[in-house]
């Protein structure tokens, strides 16, 4: 009785944990209304911090998206290709337009929209519960937080609801 518990145990349990890590994969989805998605987004380094607003637009083929900061300058524009899981930097502004920043860039870009298919140690991905995204780069210390823009209207819309 002892080994058929065991073997069940032995069968079930990678079953749940697979299941449960397929899940959380599953929660991160960047277009919840439509193709358009809007993100308040904060890169943190050592030394600096850029904030601003991230919009993403999704394609058959690619998603395109672009920085703006809070004055409406614009930081950088990105256009992702899914099938080679591979983004291409555009327009980006003096201070990041260098070799080895632009770099890493794209590799964080690459992996936060492949939701890190690509299996980087140094790149962590989470999801909190009010849908905020965080990827922490663990080897050049910065973290990009993606909260999601909720336009005013909407709020009204659910108060009077």
């Amino acid at each position: 009785m002892k080994r058929f518990f065991l073997l069940i145990s032995l069968v079930v349990i990678p079953f749940v944990l697979f299941s449960q890590i397929k899940q959380n994969d599953e929660k991160i989805n960047f277009f919840k209304q439509g193709d358009l998605s809007k993100y308040n987004i904060s890169i943190q380094t050592e030394k600096a911090e850029i904030t601003g607003i991230l919009f993403l637009k999704d394609t058959n083929d690619c998603i395109m998206g672009t920085v703006v900061n809070e004055f409406g300058i614009n930081a950088f524009d990105f256009v992702y290709n899914k099938e080679k899981q591979e983004a291409k930097l555009i327009d980006v502004i003096s201070f990041i337009d260098k070799w080895y920043i632009k770099k890493e860039l794209k590799e964080d870009l690459e992996a936060l929209l492949s939701l890190n298919e690509k299996k980087d140690k140094n790149k962590e991905i989470t999801k909190q519960e009010d849908d905020t995204i965080i990827l922490n780069d663990k080897r050049y210390k910065i973290t990009y937080t993606l909260t999601p823009l909720v336009e005013q209207i909407d709020q009204e819309e659910d108060e009077t609801n």
